[in-house]
């Protein structure tokens, strides 16, 4: 009997040393339990909440199957799970909601209980799949939330987020296209918002992200991102922004990207597009194509604009099993590439056979000195259509 007892002492302990274990890894250092709070890593994409709120992000909606993870307020690159129903192996992109974490434990047996007005923010969110790049970190204003509230009117056929601090800063909040009215709130008194188009190019299979401009003070002139000013101060109400009307007066947009537009030339076959060892995917899932696709070039943000350049490297064609580097006109040896902002590439494929097959890609934008006239292949601007936005 002294035998078994022993035995069965040592096997209690072993369970109040299991359970200790699984509580201590769902608790955060502060003591609070995390569970979908935990910073992943590897991730499938990143947050930054720079509100005071902790938050709890869902995909479409709010409901139990959309669940994708939580960010503690004033928290920088919060690592969200990999989840493979939406962040799947070919891109994808969708529409984040978040609801605040008492929101979220009021309603936790039944979420899809949640009103729809206890969205506090929401976001759109590209997801480059396996082989893209997904570095970006995506950003929650800090001012997000609050009793200061505004309607946006959206009946055009783009998705739209509010920014602030520029174009490419933090999200106040996203409005889906077609959208009568959408209600934002913010805690600022003031507030200078900045609103960022996205539409799905679906002829060029690409996703554009599209900062409208709009004429600067003179002087000094130029173009300046497209804003709208707002003062809560001693106002009462809800005010407004019309982004029909801001569509008619537009002048320009930029993308804050580059294109490379992969051109296969050959009479090989299919071809991939490889960037640093990992074949690339389009926003439609296309891997390998006979004839040609664009590929988005993120420009990194400096300050409330992206860059109007940036190098890049590890270009390569695969095809057959066999992948080829690709190499500059003007330079062979060159191993980065610098590329401009607002600008589409191209990479021209080209032979008959594995023996012949090669990659080039055209860097320069200025003319030809001796002709006068564009290089072959040279870099060209992004034009955008003005007109019929609102359509």
């Amino acid at each position: 009997m002294k035998k078994i007892f022993n035995v069965n002492l040592a096997i209690l302990a072993l369970f109040i040393a299991a359970g200790f274990a699984m509580t201590s890894c769902v608790m955060e250092p502060d003591g609070k339990n995390s569970g979908i709070f935990t910073s992943h890593n590897p991730f499938s994409i990143r947050i930054t909440n720079h509100s005071s709120h902790n938050l709890v992000a869902f995909a479409g909606d709010v409901s139990n199957e959309n669940l994708i993870g939580g960010v503690y307020k004033n928290t920088s690159n919060h690592g969200l799970p990999m989840n493979t129903k939406f962040f799947t192996p070919n891109p994808n992109y969708f529409r984040m909601v978040f609801i605040t974490e008492d929101d979220y434990n009021a309603y936790k047996n039944n979420l899809g209980q949640v009103p729809g007005n206890r969205v506090i923010t929401s976001m759109f969110v590209f997801w480059n799949g396996n082989a893209g790049e997904n570095t970006k970190v995506y950003e929650i204003a800090a001012t997000m939330g609050g009793d200061n509230k505004f309607t946006v009117y959206n009946p055009t056929n783009f998705n739209v987020e509010i920014r602030v601090n520029g174009p490419s800063g933090p999200t106040l909040g996203y409005v889906p296209k077609g959208m009568a009215t959408t209600t934002l709130s913010c805690t600022d008194l003031e507030l200078i918002a900045f609103p960022v188009f996205l539409y799905e190019n679906t002829t060029r299979e690409v996703v554009e992200t599209i900062f409208p401009m709009v004429d600067g003070p003179v002087p000094p002139g130029g173009k300046i991102p497209a804003r709208q000013s707002m003062n809560f101060e001693n106002k009462s109400g809800v005010q407004s922004m019309n982004l029909s009307s801001l569509v008619t007066s537009l002048t320009e947009r930029k993308a804050g990207a580059s294109y490379l537009n992969v051109v296969n030339s050959t009479g090989v076959g299919d071809i991939a597009f490889i960037r640093n060892n990992v074949i690339q995917t389009t926003a439609t899932g296309t891997r390998y194509f006979s004839d040609n696709r664009e590929f988005r070039i993120d420009m990194l943000r400096s300050g409330d604009t992206y860059q109007e350049s940036r190098s890049i490297s590890g270009l390569s064609i695969e095809t057959g099993g066999l992948v080829y580097p690709v190499k500059a006109v003007q330079d062979p040896n060159m191993v980065n590439f610098p590329i401009r902002s607002d600008m589409i590439y191209s990479i021209m494929v080209t032979g008959t056979s594995f023996a012949d097959f090669k990659a080039t890609i055209e860097l320069r934008v200025e003319n030809d000195p001796e002709t006068e006239q564009p290089y072959l292949d040279a870099p060209i601007p992004m034009n955008f259509s003005v007109t019929g936005w609102g359509d």
